[in-house]
């Protein structure tokens, strides 16, 4: 198996990093489906708040979102993948070292 760059992964976690695509390349699959995993539930989240707003557009305005449990759910899952993009931001080339030396390790 061919070596992994760190630029090509950064590439993938500036292009793709909120769907978990740095951690596909890293053959981190797990990790991958966590990101996705709650990225996909915030979009639904989000979606849903936004067919209700659709549907009712005062219920946006003047009280706003503040007491929907489902946008603070979206919001929460959002922050929870924004701190982990900026771990990998600073983390990455570590990450494919490891990577790295796993694959010349034959694991």
């Amino acid at each position: 198996m061919r070596s992994k760059s760190t630029a090509v992964a950064y590439l993938w976690l500036v292009l793709f990093g909120f769907f978990g695509a740095h951690n596909f390349y890293l053959g981190k699959w797990i990790w991958g489906l966590v990101y996705l995993a709650i990225d996909l539930a915030g979009l639904g989240i989000v979606f849903r708040i936004l067919h209700h707003v659709a549907q009712d557009p005062e219920a946006l305005f003047p009280a706003g979102l503040s007491g929907d449990p489902f946008a603070s759910a979206a919001g929460l899952g959002f922050l929870v993948i924004d701190l982990f993009l900026l771990w990998d931001l600073v983390t990455l080339p570590g990450q494919v070292r490891r990577c790295n030396d796993g694959l010349s390790s034959g694991r």
